[in-house]
């Protein structure tokens, strides 16, 4: 009894750290909060509209002892379910986002080995149509000088549909991997949040390696019959610039309004070379999209 108060206390605890004057943060019980196994249940995130955020179990396996070398080491984290209804309500108090850098400057390193969910469901009013998706991956982020190492799979429970992520990031050494592979079908997550016309089926292969200074991509896109692309995009060091070069054929009419969709009726071609300097400037040397009855060609800084 006197256990049972006390996972009492610590969760009512947590609920009122968290909370603030526009958003209440209920906790219902969390079993071997300081042990290297806990579990936390029944959580509920509401603003002045409501609840719009539910989890009911949340489990943590991690490696106390590593906190002794700088480091959050998380062997397992297995979600549940985690329901998001909507978006939430600003708060009005919410001050502008100032510069940041490319990664957070984080006090120790972070690495989980295993991330679980089993479920996430999704409401309409966040994306345009209810989802519920299973999730799997891993994860590594530590000070900036360390990068970050994400591999991330999700699937769609109520319909077919999977998204494979991998994004390496190291700015020490300027390292990048960029890794991500989707396909959905018709009415999908990525046809609601692009906007595509009558929401056509999805497949989506992104595939790069190498440095900020010497990184070559290959992009492959298809929506449908009128809507696809596919070329590649290389980053390269030119003294004290970045200089970006484009090369990409797409079908684009499917994406324009019926009265200009013609003049871009098959393949349009787009070749761009962007600098990138490292003042700050960008100029453009050359760009140019040529399509079958209209040509644009764009230079300067």
């Amino acid at each position: 009894d006197f256990a049972q108060k006390d996972k009492g206390f610590l969760a009512g605890l947590i609920s009122q750290a968290l909370s603030s004057p526009g958003m209440q943060v209920s906790v219902g019980a969390i079993d071997g909060a300081l042990s290297s196994d806990a579990t936390i249940r029944d959580v509920v995130i509401a603003d002045k509209d409501g609840p719009w955020l539910m989890l009911d179990r949340a489990r943590l396996v991690w490696t106390r002892t590593a906190l002794l070398s700088r480091r959050l080491e998380v062997n397992r984290l297995e979600i549940g379910k985690l329901t998001i209804a909507r978006k939430p309500v600003p708060s009005g108090s919410e001050q502008p986002a100032s510069e940041a850098p490319l990664l957070p400057e984080l006090p120790l390193k972070v690495e989980i080995e295993r991330f679980a969910l089993q479920e996430l469901a999704l409401g309409e009013p966040l994306l345009g149509q209810a989802a519920r998706l299973s999730a799997e991956g891993k994860a590594k982020l530590g000070p900036p000088t360390e990068g970050l190492d994400l591999t991330f799979t999700t699937k769609r429970l109520d319909q077919p549909g999977t998204i494979d992520i991998k994004i390496g990031l190291v700015p020490k050494t300027q390292g990048l991997t960029v890794k991500v592979k989707a396909q959905e079908p018709r009415g999908g997550l990525i046809a609601h949040l692009a906007q595509l016309p009558d929401l056509p089926p999805v497949d989506l292969d992104i595939d790069g390696k190498g440095s900020l200074d010497a990184f070559v991509s290959r992009v492959i896109f298809a929506a449908g019959a009128d809507i696809s692309a596919h070329g590649n995009a290389t980053l390269t060091r030119q003294g004290d610039a970045r200089w970006l070069n484009l090369t990409m054929a797409a079908r684009i009419e499917g994406l324009l309004p019926h009265a200009v969709a013609p003049i871009f009726a098959g393949a349009t071609r787009l070749d761009a070379d962007l600098v990138f300097a490292d003042s700050g400037a960008i100029s453009a040397k050359h760009f140019s999209i040529v399509a079958r009855a209209a040509r644009l060609d764009i230079a300067g800084g």
